[in-house]
């Protein structure tokens, strides 16, 4: 089985927001490369809400968790300026992290 995902970046110039969309097989050993992508996203100079899609990924509860835990980090060490982001997840409603 493939056990790669892949990342759009959908650029939309009216929006300072941005979406990564997110294909492909999310385990809990490929989530922690997504973690950098959504980090440098969030600290883009401007940037609105970061909205994660994963929406169209296969994927177990523990890799979204995992990837939760990471994010939820960022927010406990206090990194000062950084965009709120919004996780789409396949399992249920758009929650923020």
């Amino acid at each position: 089985m493939d056990s790669q995902f892949y990342v759009l970046l959908p650029l939309e110039p009216e929006t300072t927001d941005v979406r990564l969309v997110v294909t492909g097989y999310l385990t809990p050993d490929n989530q922690q490369s997504l973690y950098p992508l959504i980090r440098k996203a969030r600290a883009t100079r401007g940037c609105g809400t970061v909205t994660v899609d994963l929406t169209g990924v296969l994927t177990g509860s523990t890799a979204l968790d995992l990837l939760r835990w990471d994010l939820g980090l960022d927010l406990d060490e206090g990194l000062g300026e950084l965009a709120p982001v919004r996780v789409l997840d396949p399992r249920a409603d758009p929650r923020p992290v």
